[in-house]
């Protein structure tokens, strides 16, 4: 009866030592991410042809001196001259009103910044592979010690029921 106990629990203990030695984690092959940003800035000159508006104004002069008459013009005035009843000269300039369009080129500056995100995660991926000889052979020697305990537990359980017989 003794020797049963014992029996029962060296097995019950050499179970639990192929149990747990059998036993294997999965290999996992980690993939580690992060975040980063990244900034370009880029400054172009960009030459724009424009047109200045440049408003002529109104400019009128007398000048009365002893000459004769006269008359002048242009695009942008008119001029009188005329003697007088007295002998003097009478000069009327006039300036016609007028806006003048002058053409010119300016500069600008464009600035743009472009923004890089990469975001990076840490996935982990099952790999798959073949078992080594030692994982085989715990896997296999698991059921094998486990049948051979089963048969000698059902052995000495008839083997005792026999025997009270």
């Amino acid at each position: 009866m003794r020797t049963l106990i014992l029996a029962s629990k060296v097995s019950i203990i050499v179970w639990m030592i192929w149990s747990l030695t059998a036993c294997c984690q999965p290999k996992l092959l980690g993939d580690y991410k992060q975040d980063s940003v990244r900034v370009e800035v880029v400054e172009n000159i960009v030459y724009v042809h424009d047109t200045l508006i440049y408003e002529v104004p109104l400019i009128k002069e007398v000048q009365t001196v002893r000459d004769t008459i006269s008359h002048l013009t242009n695009k942008y005035a008119d001029s009188w001259a005329s003697v007088g009843s007295d002998g003097t000269l009478s000069h009327t300039l006039l300036t016609r009103p007028q806006r003048i369009a002058i053409p010119y080129e300016r500069t600008e500056k464009h600035r743009d910044s472009i923004v890089y995100r990469t975001t990076e995660k840490q996935v982990m991926v099952e790999v798959e592979r073949n078992l080594s000889w030692w994982e085989q052979t715990q896997i296999r020697g698991f059921w094998a010690i486990l049948s051979i305990l089963t048969i000698i537990f059902l052995w000495k359980w008839i083997k005792r029921k026999i025997s009270l017989l």
